[in-house]
């Protein structure tokens, strides 16, 4: 079995691509969310997926600049 924080790969067992989470959204988001949805012309599902795994990205992007950012050294780049 793939650990909660496990990432697709090609070798992974099909069963353990998916898992369901029950999701509790304030009725006007999730509103909205449909609408939105709708107009993008995709389930909500996928609406979710996409927009978790934006959020997801957008974490990960942040805290590898900030390790590239401890790491790095200011007076490398003056001329």
């Amino acid at each position: 079995m793939l650990s909660p924080g496990a990432f697709f790969t090609p070798t992974a067992k099909a069963e353990y691509l998916m898992t369901n989470y029950a999701l509790h959204v304030p009725e006007s988001l999730f509103t909205y969310a449909r609408k939105v949805a709708e107009e993008e012309q995709v389930s909500m599902n996928q609406f979710f997926v996409m927009a978790i795994a934006k959020k997801v990205s957008a974490l990960k992007a942040e805290t590898y600049f900030r390790e590239r950012q401890a790491r790095g050294e200011l007076n490398a780049f003056e001329t």
